[in-house]
């Protein structure tokens, strides 16, 4: 009997035979005590509409005021507010644009909240339309944070500007340039400032100082930043590392002030083929005490990071060849995402097997099996899922007779047959095997096998055998 080797982490390879396995819109964790299989892969968690918005479609930021959320789409800023358990939306006014926004808000005894989109400043209010940012001595920005009462802007040609403390009023001299020339994002992590470029980034802190508050903290290192929206994890509520990705193809986590390299080769490769970093975007989330980092190129690819296993996965909507997922904050006790394809809100909701109203496919691929440069048949295989997943008061056949689809590939990964279904358990089955027979006579490259679960329910597994023989080539 031949173990079928499934990967802890997704490594798509070059060319599809170079594959070690892919995971996508699953994720391998470790269990712990005496299991029969030390891994275990889950589906990915899903997203559940809880607000509904189809006038405008994709999301661009978030931030909470007060006890109001404001989330800006195409044109548009909403504001969103808990009733009864149920959260509703309300059109607040245009913000033109459709790009992805930075936020920031004061501690004034009346907050002020500013964005900055790709057309500048604008001053958002939670029961009021957006205006402009007033003042004339701020140079138009590209991005905003906030440190300790005071907003931080930068600009493309390396200036980053302060306003007064808990107000938006802008001295002409309330400034600094980077010796480097040019930015593309401040963002405040550890109550201090960095100031990135695709030249690298330079730590700022606050020493109160007039006009200009902040000072050069001495650290500057030369990883730079691919994209303004490359980068996740000052989130209020998230407690993990700030990531980002690297000007130079890496990904990494801030240790300290260390950026430590995450990427795989895998996730390096997609990030060098990216011709115009500018849409890549970063989000947050957390399900099930997993921390996981996202990285989108739009409509393009999404990978996932998990922080608590160090191991990276990949994302893919229904229909998409990206997750339709885009920005996030915690608030009314959920993680909140946006919607790339409509301007719903989105509750991350661990073990959910919908994205919205559409499913989420867990699809895991095995890595190659091969006796090369033998040829190979796998007689027989099986796959240890968790069984009796059915739900008998389901949606019929899709909750009440869920079925798992199995094909393979005969050339090492380069091409696969139809899939055959087979079901993974009634409610109370518990001994349900899941088992193919003769795969047929592989190439030289060998097989590989690609296990997809689209129906709605719990997607547990655990490994696979096969029964193998072998023929000479």
């Amino acid at each position: 009997m031949a173990v079928i080797a499934f990967p802890a982490m997704s490594t798509s390879g070059r060319r599809a035979q170079e594959t070690g396995g892919r995971l996508i819109n699953c994720y391998a964790s470790e269990v712990q005590g005496a299991p029969a299989n030390p891994v275990i892969w889950h589906r990915a968690a899903g997203l559940r509409r809880v607000v509904e918005n189809t006038a405008y479609s994709g999301c661009r930021g978030f931030v909470a005021v007060g006890n109001v959320l404001l989330y800006a789409v195409e044109g548009q800023v909403y504001s969103v507010v808990e009733s009864g358990g149920a959260l509703a939306g309300e059109l607040r006014g245009p913000l033109a644009g459709s790009q992805p926004v930075t936020v920031a808000q004061n501690v004034a005894s009346t907050p002020n909240t500013v964005c900055v989109t790709e057309n500048g400043a604008f001053n958002l209010y939670p029961s009021a339309a957006p205006s402009g940012f007033a003042d004339g001595d701020l140079p138009s920005p590209n991005s905003v944070a906030y440190v300790n009462g005071y907003m931080i802007f930068s600009t493309a040609g390396g200036q980053i500007w302060a306003t007064g403390l808990n107000n938006v009023s802008v001295d002409t001299n309330s400034y600094v340039a980077v010796p480097k020339g040019s930015l593309l994002r401040v963002i405040e992590y550890g109550n201090e400032i960095y100031a990135f470029g695709d030249w690298g980034f330079r730590v700022y802190q606050d020493v109160g100082a007039s006009p200009f508050p902040l000072e050069y903290a001495q650290i500057e290192k030369s990883v730079g930043l691919a994209g303004t929206h490359a980068i996740a994890g000052d989130q209020s509520g998230w407690s993990d590392a700030l990531i980002f990705a690297g000007a130079d193809n890496r990904v990494y986590r801030m240790e300290g002030y260390t950026p430590v390299p995450i990427s795989t080769p895998d996730v390096s490769r997609a990030l060098e083929a990216v011709v115009d970093r500018a849409p890549l975007v970063a989000s947050v989330y957390v399900a099930e005490g997993y921390s996981f980092w996202t990285l989108t190129n739009p409509g393009s690819w999404t990978w996932e990071y998990n922080l608590s296993t160090g191991l990276w996965n990949e994302r893919k909507s229904y229909g998409r060849n990206d997750w339709r997922g885009r920005r996030s904050i915690r608030m009314f006790d959920k993680w909140i995402i946006g919607d790339a394809a409509t301007g719903d809100l989105l509750e991350v909701v661990a073990g959910y097997g919908y994205e919205r109203d559409e499913p989420l496919v867990y699809t895991l691929y095995s890595g190659i099996l091969t006796a090369f440069p033998n040829r190979i048949n796998a007689v027989r295989s099986w796959f240890r899922f968790t069984a009796g997943v059915g739900v008998a008061a389901g949606a019929d056949p899709i909750e009440t007779a869920p079925r798992v689809a199995i094909s393979w590939s005969r050339d090492g990964g380069a091409t696969f047959g139809n899939p055959v279904h087979r079901e993974l358990g009634r409610e109370g089955d518990t001994d349900a095997l899941v088992s193919i027979g003769n795969t047929g006579l592989s190439n030289s490259k060998g097989l590989q096998v690609r296990l997809e679960i689209s129906d709605p329910v719990h997607a547990g597994f655990m490994g696979g055998d096969a029964q193998l023989e072998s023929f000479a080539p």
